[in-house]
C-alpha cells in the first residue's frame, strides 16, 4: 500500500519502489516484527494515507467503506499507545491535505462543512466496528494496575532517546545488539527500563536516510514533503524527551507508558521522505538546491567517519559504554572485539560510502535513462542494507521446532479439567500460553489492580506492593506463596520447578520428575463452586484483611462482597 500511496502522490515508478521497500524492511518494524501488531500498523498506516487521497479526489463510497475498515482494522489490534499516536497523525495529515485542496479546488465553506462531517462518520462507524475495543480498554484503564506518570517523571521513569544514540541512524548497532549477546543501550537513570535495542530503534537504514536529508532543501517544492519533515524531526525530538511531547502526555493513557513509541512514525516519515527525494533526482540538471543536496550529503558521509574512527579510540569505547562500566566489568572489550568489530563499524561504513557515490552518481548522471539504472543499483543496496539488518534480528527456526511439546507438557495436558499452575525458576513468562495451558501469572500490559493486589497479598501479606513490580505483570517469586490459602482459591492445582529443586510441604505431592519436577497442590479448589455464606466488608481495606485471615476452610463455605 506504501507504493501505491505513492503512486497517487504522483511520484515515478522506480521512487514509489525505493519508499515502499524502505517502510516494508524498515529498522522499526523488523525488531517488532515477532510481535506481530507493528507489521499491521504499518500496513494500516499508508493504507490509510492512500484512501484519504482517493477519497479527496473522488469521494466515493468505496473510499469512504476502506477508511472506515482500515481505522476499525488498527484499534482491534488492540495496542492502544500507538493507535491514538496514529490517529493524530492521520487527523493532521487530514487538516493538512484539507488546506491544500481548499487552495486548489476553491472549496466553499459549505462543502468544507460536508468533508468534514462525512470524515466525523467514518471515525464513528470505525469506532462502533471496534466498540469491543473500547468496553475492555476503557475497564483496563479506570481499574488497571498502571499509573499515570507525571510528565516530569515520565521519561526518567520509562526511557528516552538520548543525543548520542543519533549515531546509530548511521551505525544501528555502535552500542551492540541482542543478537551479539552484547547490547549497552545508553541510560540516564537505572528506571529507564524501556532504553533497550527494540524500545529506540531509529535505523531507516542507510540509503533512506540519505534521500530523506536530501529532501530538506526541496521542502516547499512537493506539498507532502513539508508534513513529512515536520513528522519525522517532531517524532524524534519527542521521543528525546523535549517539550514538544508535552501536549500528548496530557491525553488520558499516553502518560502510561513509554513515549518512545512514537518512533514509529519517525521511520515512518523518513521511508516516505526516501521516495520523495528519489523522484527529484530523477529530473536532469544540477540546480541550487541539488548542490545543497550534496553539501548535506558530504556533511553526513564526514560524520559517518568521524563517529567510525572515534569508536575505536579508547575515549569513544569510554564515551559510547557510558555507565555500564560500572554494572558490566570489561565492557569496552566486550564489545568492540575482532569477531563483531566487523559488523558494528566497517559493515555499516561500506554500505555508506556505497550509498553515497551511487546518490551523487544519479545528480551527475546525464540523462534519465542512467539515472534509472543507478536507481536501480540504489534499491539493490537498499535491500540489503534493510533486509540483512531484519535477517540478524529475526532468526529462522524449522517449522517442527514451534511449540514443541515436552514430556512435561505432554504430563499437563492429560488433565482435562479446568487448572492454573505456578513455576518457579528460569521458565519463560506466558510460554504456556500456546499450550492452552493457565498461569496464575505473568507478563501482560494491563490487567486488574486488584489482582495485582491479591497475588502480592499472597505473596508478601502487603497491600500496596512496589509499583513498578505492580506495573510489568504478575512475578510469583516467593516460595511461601505455596502454603497461602489464596493459591488454593485461584485453582493452582499444580506447581513447576527445575528439576535441581525441591519443595517440602503437607499440601504437595510430587506427580512427575524428569526434565522438570511438577508437584500437584492437593488442597487446590475448583475453578467454580459454591458457598453457604458471605462476609459483607465495609470497605476494600477491610476485604483485603479478611482475605488475609481467611483459611481455606473459610475460603471454601464464604464468599467476600464488598459495600
Amino acid at each position: 500500500m506504501t507504493y501505491l500511496y505513492l503512486q497517487k502522490i504522483g511520484l515515478k515508478p522506480i521512487s514509489c519502489l525505493i519508499g515502499a521497500i524502505s517502510w516494508m524492511f524498515n529498522g522499526y518494524v523488523m525488531v517488532w516484527f515477532e510481535f506481530e501488531h507493528i507489521p499491521i500498523f504499518a500496513f494500516t498506516t499508508s493504507s490509510i494515507l492512500y484512501f484519504i487521497e482517493v477519497w479527496i479526489e473522488k469521494r466515493t463510497r468505496l473510499s469512504f467503506l476502506c477508511l472506515s475498515g482500515l481505522i476499525a482494522l488498527s484499534i482491534c489490534i488492540s495496542y492502544a499507545q500507538l493507535f491514538i499516536y496514529q490517529m493524530i497523525f492521520i487527523s493532521f495529515y487530514f487538516l493538512y491535505r484539507i488546506y491544500l485542496a481548499i487552495k486548489e479546488y476553491h472549496w466553499t465553506k459549505f462543502y468544507i462543512l460536508r468533508i468534514f462531517s462525512k470524515a466525523i462518520l467514518v471515525i464513528l462507524i470505525s469506532f462502533i466496528i471496534s466498540s469491543n475495543f473500547f468496553i475492555t480498554h476503557f475497564i483496563s484503564y479506570k481499574q488497571g494496575q498502571r499509573q499515570s506518570i507525571p510528565y516530569s517523571k515520565l521519561f526518567k521513569m520509562t526511557g528516552q532517546v538520548l543525543p548520542k544514540y543519533l549515531m546509530t541512524t548511521l551505525f544501528p548497532d555502535i552500542f551492540g545488539n541482542p543478537t551479539l549477546q552484547v547490547c549497552f543501550t545508553p541510560y540516564t537513570k537505572k528506571t529507564q527500563f524501556y532504553n533497550n535495542y527494540n524500545e529506540l530503534c531509529i535505523y531507516a537504514g542507510i540509503v533512506p536516510l540519505f534521500l530523506a536529508l536530501g529532501c530538506i532543501p526541496f521542502i516547499g517544492k512537493r506539498k507532502q514533503i513539508n508534513f513529512f519533515v515536520i513528522s519525522a524531526f517532531l517524532s524524534l525530538l519527542m521521543a528525546m524527551g523535549t517539550i514538544f511531547y508535552y501536549p500528548l502526555s496530557k491525553i488520558p493513557a499516553l502518560s502510561l507508558s513509554t513515549p518512545t513509541r512514537i518512533l514509529y512514525f519517525w521511520g515512518f516519515s523518513i521511508s516516505i521522505l526516501s521516495g520523495l527525494c528519489a523522484d527529484f533526482l530523477q529530473t536532469e540538471g544540477l540546480d541550487r538546491r541539488k548542490k545543497i543536496v550534496l553539501f548535506i550529503w558530504l556533511l553526513l558521509i564526514l560524520v559517518s567517519f568521524a563517529i567510525a574512527i572515534f569508536a575505536m579510540t579508547k575515549e569513544g569505547k569510554s564515551f559510547l559504554i557510558g555507565n555500564w562500566n560500572t554494572v558490566v566489568p570489561n565492557a569496552e572489550n566486550m564489545l568492540y572485539n575482532s569477531d563483531i568489530s566487523f559488523d558494528i563499524i566497517l559493515k555499516p561504513l561500506l554500505v555508506i560510502i556505497a550509498a553515497f557515490l551511487t546518490c551523487i552518481s544519479i545528480i551527475y548522471a546525464p540523462s534519465v535513462k542512467y539515472k534509472n539504472i543507478l536507481l536501480s543499483l540504489l534499491i539493490i543496496l537498499l535491500s540489503y542494507d534493510l533486509i540483512s539488518f531484519g535477517k540478524d534480528y529475526n532468526t529462522v527456526s524449522p517449522r517442527d521446532l514451534e511449540y514443541p511439546k515436552t514430556s512435561a507438557i505432554s504430563f499437563l495436558k492429560k488433565d482435562t479439567t479446568k487448572f492454573r499452575i505456578l513455576f518457579f525458576g528460569n521458565f519463560l513468562n506466558n510460554g504456556f500460553i500456546p499450550f492452552d495451558i493457565e498461569d496464575i501469572g505473568g507478563y501482560s500490559s494491563f490487567y486488574p489492580k486488584r489482582y495485582g493486589e491479591f497475588s502480592n497479598i499472597m505473596q508478601y501479606g502487603d497491600k500496596v506492593p512496589n509499583l513498578w513490580w505492580l506495573d510489568r505483570g504478575v512475578f510469583l517469586d516467593k516460595v511461601s506463596a505455596i502454603d497461602s490459602p489464596l493459591l488454593d482459591l485461584i485453582n493452582t492445582k499444580y506447581i513447576l520447578i527445575p528439576p535441581y529443586s525441591k519443595l517440602e510441604s503437607k499440601k504437595l505431592k510430587l506427580v512427575y520428575d524428569g526434565e522438570i519436577k511438577i508437584y500437584e497442590n492437593l488442597f487446590c479448589l475448583n475453578r467454580i463452586f459454591f458457598v453457604k455464606n458471605y462476609y459483607l466488608a465495609s470497605n476494600s481495606d477491610d476485604a483485603y484483611n479478611t482475605i488475609k485471615r481467611f483459611s481455606r476452610e473459610d475460603f471454601s463455605n464464604k464468599v467476600i462482597l464488598e459495600k
